[in-house]
Order: C-alpha cells, then sequence, then structure tokens
C-alpha cells in the first residue's frame, strides 16, 4: 500500500533494535537468545545483522550420568528483508519500469516479491546467511560425541505480528530454518558405569561432513523495542518515499508517453498508408515502379562496381607479376653479361699465352727441330714394325731387331746432342 501522506519515518537506535529467542531450543532445554539491529535508519531499509548465543553446558550432576546433552553455540546473521507486492495492469505501477512479472509457482513465490492478489499484506519475508561456532558433547547412546564445530549456510523464514503493547513495544511471531555445511572435530567416548567415567574410545581431526546439516529450526519471539512494530518497517521505498516515488513516477512517465507516441506516429502511419491506397491508386502503383527501377538500378550499379573492382584487382594483380618477371629478366640478363665478362678474360688470357709458346718457339735453332721430327719418325717406324711382324712362331727374330735399334737410337741420340 502506497503512502501518500508524504513523511518520511527515521528510526532511532532503540526503534532499530529486536530481541529475539527460540521456542524449539527451550522444547530441548536449550536456553538462548539474540540480538538484532537494522542496518538502515529509515523505515525502508531492509537489511539487519543479528547475534545469538545458546547453550545447556556441564549442568550440576552428583553422578556421572549415562545420557549428556551440553550445547554452546554463537552465531551471527545477515538477513534481507521484504513485503510481496501485487502487480496488476495499472500502467503507473512502479513495477511496469522493470518489466517484473508475478510469481507462478512455489519456488518462484519462494524468493520472489510479487503477487497478482495479496493474500497476507502484513507477512513479512527474510532471507540471509549465517556462521557459527558450536561446542557439544552428546551421549544418547551408546557411544556418546563430543567436540567443536564451524557451520556457515542459509537462512529462510517469515514473520507476523503478533500484539503491540501500549507503550508501542511490540511481539511478532517468526517461523525460519536455517542450513548448510559444516566443519567439525569430535572426540568418541562411552559410560563406563563401574568407575563412574567416560573413556575416550577415539579422536577425529577436523573434516567437512559430506552432507548439508540442518542448523536451526525457529518457531521465535521477536520483541521489537520503540513505536514502530514490524508492519511500519521494511516496506518498499516507492510506497514510503514521496521524492523517490516521484522519481520513479517521472521515469514511468516519460516512458510511457514514449511508448504513445510511438504508437500513436505508427496508426497515421498505416492510416495514411491505407488512404492513400484507396484514393491514388495508379500513383501508388507508379511509386512502387519507381522504388522498383531504383533498387534494380542500385543493384546493377552495386554490380558493376563490383566488377570494376574485381577488374582492377586483377589488373593489380598481372601489374605485380609483370614487375616481378622484369626483375627477373634483368637480373638474368646481368648475369649472362657477368658471364660473357669472365669468358672474354679466360680467352684473351688464353691467347696471351698462346703468343708466349709462339715466341718461345721462335727464338729457337731451326737445326735443333729437324732432327727431332726425324728422331720421332723414325722411332714411329721402328717401333711400329717389330709389333706388326711379331707373331708366336717368330718371337725370336721380334727379338732381335729390338736389340739391333738400341744402339741406332743411340747413335742418333748422340749426334743430335
Amino acid at each position: 500500500m502506497v503512502d501518500k501522506s508524504g513523511k518520511l519515518d527515521s528510526l532511532t537506535i532503540a526503534e532499530r533494535i529486536s530481541i529475539r529467542t527460540n521456542s524449539v531450543d527451550w522444547l530441548l532445554l536449550v536456553p538462548n537468545v539474540s540480538v538484532e539491529f537494522d542496518l538502515g535508519k529509515y523505515n525502508w531499509s531492509r537489511y539487519s545483522v543479528a547475534v545469538g548465543v545458546k547453550g545447556n553446558w556441564k549442568t550440576y550432576q552428583t553422578f556421572k550420568p549415562a545420557q549428556v546433552y551440553n550445547i554452546g553455540e554463537v552465531r551471527g546473521e545477515f538477513r534481507q528483508y521484504w513485503r510481496t507486492r501485487q502487480i496488476n495492469n495499472d500502467t503507473t505501477d512502479v513495477t511496469k519500469v522493470t518489466s517484473v512479472m508475478p510469481a507462478k509457482n512455489i519456488l518462484q513465490r519462494l524468493f520472489s516479491t510479487n503477487r497478482y492478489r495479496l493474500k497476507h499484506p502484513n507477512t513479512t519475508y527474510y532471507r540471509g546467511v549465517y556462521a557459527a561456532y558450536t561446542k557439544y558433547s552428546l551421549l544418547l547412546a551408546k557411544k556418546g560425541k563430543q567436540g567443536s564445530a564451524l557451520s556457515a549456510g542459509l537462512t529462510y523464514g517469515i514473520i507476523k505480528p503478533l500484539y503491540q503493547f501500549k507503550s508501542g513495544n511490540s511481539l511478532d511471531l517468526e517461523f525460519g530454518v536455517s542450513g548448510g555445511l559444516c566443519f567439525t572435530k569430535y572426540d568418541e567416548f562411552r559410560h563406563d558405569r563401574e568407575s563412574d567415567c567416560y573413556p575416550v574410545l577415539a579422536r577425529n581431526g577436523w573434516k567437512v561432513l559430506p552432507y548439508p546439516m540442518l542448523s536451526e529450526v525457529r518457531v521465535a519471539f521477536v520483541y521489537r523495542l520503540g513505536s514502530h512494530p514490524i508492519t511500519n518497517k521494511y516496506h518498499w521505498r516507492y510506497d514510503v518515499d514521496p521524492a523517490y516515488r516521484e522519481k520513479i513516477d517521472a521515469k514511468l512517465t516519460e516512458k510511457t508517453q514514449k511508448k504513445a507516441q510511438k504508437m500513436d506516429m505508427d496508426g497515421l502511419r498505416k492510416k495514411f498508408d491505407e488512404l492513400f491506397k484507396l484514393y491514388y491508386p495508379n500513383e501508388l502503383k507508379k511509386a512502387e515502379k519507381n522504388a522498383s527501377q531504383q533498387k534494380a538500378a542500385a543493384e546493377k550499379a552495386a554490380e558493376k562496381k563490383k566488377a570494376d573492382a574485381a577488374l582492377a584487382s586483377e589488373q593489380k594483380k598481372a601489374a605485380i607479376e609483370a614487375e616481378k618477371q622484369k626483375k627477373a629478366d634483368e637480373k638474368a640478363a646481368e648475369k649472362q653479361k657477368k658471364a660473357a665478362e669472365k669468358q672474354k678474360k679466360a680467352d684473351e688470357k688464353a691467347a696471351e699465352k698462346q703468343e708466349q709458346v709462339e715466341e718461345e718457339v721462335s727464338e729457337k735453332p731451326e737445326n735443333s727441330q729437324e732432327p727431332v721430327e726425324e728422331d720421332t719418325s723414325e722411332k714411329q717406324e721402328e717401333t711400329q714394325e717389330p709389333v706388326e711382324d711379331e707373331t708366336p712362331e717368330n718371337q725370336d727374330e721380334s727379338k732381335d731387331p729390338v736389340e739391333e735399334e738400341t744402339p741406332v737410337e743411340e747413335t742418333e741420340k748422340g749426334g743430335e746432342q
């Protein structure tokens, strides 16, 4: 329900404090109490922190009992409160700004704030996280466990107003549940009735339990200080803050106007098209024909541009290939030129060498050349004759001429000398 009074409530320190005790723990003979403090000072602030303790540790006994039930715990919580809201077709509803849809099933109803119809307008919901440190010593069967535990997890619940006192303080009823992971170490023990003691059977170090633990079940009574009961707290800011509501309404109005203008323009355009088709069918056909021709011309121009681009690309590639071929031809011509120069130098060296040989030959006496030629011819004739006449039958005859030639050769050599 939207508050139109224009007044924004501000809470004092005392009005932000509440005291809680869980009746389920009292039924289990565990005294408990917790204190909660709202983080915001306005009635639209929806976050709080709480600290609680509970314990039933080392109760007095005249003997060692066979059943042991000792437990002590310190717990901290962080909560977020909210209220459900009715969603309808009213265009001034703030939820239209964010296009939020109402919850349709049970899972959505647990975490959604939107409803088609408000069945419990005074109910306040909360969700949050918790962390706890616990010491325990439990012996309810043959074996018992004694140790410490660290746990953390999620908490969820609802609060309903019960009664408001004349002083302004109020009493609420809370239903909730908490559960999460547990990290614990413990010793196993048993009860020895004869010796009246608890011998230790085994020791277990720290470990995480492989399954989630139900940490707490709450049917609690909440006592709130001050003149602001829970029905005046944890509201939506739009419902209780006039300045914020005006800001949201301005955004919504602007969005609605833009949408209406767009719808009006679309409707006028559609109506104008219908009238134009009705009274000017020929002009409409001509306009459609012109539009079709322009579209075809544009497509043709685009295709031509694409073909020109492809041709330019091919020409560019051909120019690059021609440039590469030109460079290759220049390199081959330069290589051939170097080879020709090298060959020319080799020919010049050979010619110079030939001229030197001819000059050396021309400088020698003519008579020193003739015996050499005669000697060579005579040697060839004398060498060939024994080879031609040599047969297996006349081996002795072939040896005689060889022996006779030796003096002749020596004589000729002496003459030459």
